[in-house]
């Protein structure tokens, strides 16, 4: 037989002791490719994947219990956020649709009215058309008067504190002579507690009245001077009259 290329023929071997380096290179090609290393491997990705799984277990107990211990102050700022965009929403209604300062305030269009009958019909078509804007007048006027009151703003603020304790801090059911208030029970405890705490024990439920019912009055002057204008809602039904023909019996 001939020898392999890069092997050295010593003069008296024999043909087996050629055959047997090729056996040699044979078993060491296939020696990398054994399957230990592969076992080694995937042992060392099922660990990983061991230690990151207890890493997240361990990470969500903590934050879990944590959630559950801060569950008062999420439930207040719940009701703060839901409280948040009732308002944003009102408010955002108003503004659109809100008419323009220079309608409400032209003065080709202001003239006292000849009657008070006229006058009321004035107020109320007036009271539709500039809906918006009088609420604006009125919400700017009662926000004011708390802002600029540090007596009648923290009032309201116990009050709201008491109101978030019953509803959404307090977990367990309120007990009277062994008997559970419902939550109408609830609602109507905290309801005349409020009404006499800020009309009875404080006077911030008349600063608060007072500076609406300023707002609806400088409302209903300005509806009464203002001529109203003509829209769809001032056409009746057939056969339906007018608030100034229902009072001046026409």
């Amino acid at each position: 037989p001939r020898p392999c290329r890069g092997s050295i023929m010593s003069a008296g071997a024999s043909p087996e002791a050629y055959h047997t380096p090729v056996q040699l290179s044979t078993t060491a090609s296939v020696a990398p490719e054994v399957p230990p290393p592969v076992h080694e491997g995937a042992a060392a990705g099922s660990i990983g994947q061991a230690m990151r799984a207890g890493e997240a277990t361990s990470a969500i107990t903590p934050a879990g219990a944590a959630g559950e211990a801060r569950s008062p102050l999420n439930s207040v700022l719940g009701v703060g956020r839901a409280v948040y965009d009732v308002v944003a929403t009102r408010v955002g209604e108003l503004v659109t649709d809100r008419r323009p300062l220079a309608e409400v305030f032209d003065r080709s269009m202001l003239s006292p009215p000849a009657t008070a009958v006229e006058a009321l019909d004035r107020i109320q078509r007036n009271g539709k058309y500039f809906s918006a804007n009088y609420l604006i007048l009125c919400g700017a006027l009662l926000t004011s008067t708390v802002l600029l009151n540090p007596v009648c703003l923290l009032v309201l603020v116990a009050f709201a504190a008491g109101w978030l304790y019953v509803f959404a801090v307090r977990t367990e059911p309120i007990v009277i002579n062994g008997r559970e208030l419902s939550a109408r029970e609830k609602m109507m405890a905290m309801s005349a507690a409020s009404l006499a705490g800020l009309f009875l024990f404080t006077s911030v439920g008349y600063t608060m009245a007072y500076a609406v019912v300023m707002g609806g009055v400088i409302s209903a002057a300005h509806g009464a001077m203002r001529m109203p204008v003509e829209t769809f809602d001032d056409l009746e039904a057939p056969g339906e009259k007018s608030l100034l023909q229902q009072l001046t019996k026409a």
